[in-house]
């Protein structure tokens, strides 16, 4: 294929977002992800010489099904990095459905962040980056590996992890609430009329 021409879109699990700032801590959360089995689109790895850059990012985004965001005080003054926060956004609105995990790094405050985030769980980097990451690692991965069960109530999926405890609880609400009803569709503590 020449160079400058649309590649393939390719699916993959996980777009990483960051500020060239960031570069490093994003090569290492790249590299954990990857290891780990997850496909990822870095930009370091996909977009190629000669490549249109935005097309590629747009590609990116449309193609992966999660977003890991790493937030730092220099990723969210970035032109790129916020329009890659906007694309999740509207991808979450318009799927119905979590995209973006957040991950805040550096001396960032809540204060700074913008709305979209402040509104969502995120990861805790903040406070030395090596330190924090080694602990929360496993938690990064298996939030972006819960974020790819497909949720499909008419089909028998068979969860892992945390999502088989969430399935599991919903089955056992929903078993509770269809107890509770008689087939006349009255509720079992209401008397039949006499």
């Amino acid at each position: 294929m020449i160079s400058g021409q649309p590649q393939q879109q390719v699916v993959c699990d996980v777009f990483v977002s960051y500020s060239s700032a960031n570069r490093q801590k994003a090569e290492t959360v790249f590299k954990d992800l990857s290891d780990s089995g997850l496909q990822v689109w870095f930009d370091r790895r996909r977009i190629r010489p000669g490549d249109n850059v935005r097309d590629a990012i747009n590609s990116g985004l449309d193609s992966s099904r999660a977003i890991v965001l790493l937030a730092s005080q220099a990723s969210l003054r970035s032109p790129w990095v916020l329009k890659e926060l906007d694309a999740a956004m509207c991808r979450e609105i318009h799927e119905q459905r979590t995209i973006l995990i957040a991950l805040l790094m550096g001396s960032i405050k809540n204060s700074d962040l913008p709305a979209d985030i402040r509104g969502k769980s995120y990861i805790d980097l903040r406070g030395g980056f090596q330190r924090r990451y080694a602990t929360e690692r496993m938690h990064l991965i298996n939030a972006v590996r819960a974020l790819l069960v497909p949720v499909d109530h008419g089909r028998n999926v068979i969860p892992m992890g945390d999502q088989a405890i969430r399935h599991i609880m919903g089955y056992k609400y929903m078993a509770l609430s269809e107890a509770r009803e008689v087939p006349d569709g009255r509720n079992r503590g209401q008397s039949a009329p006499g």
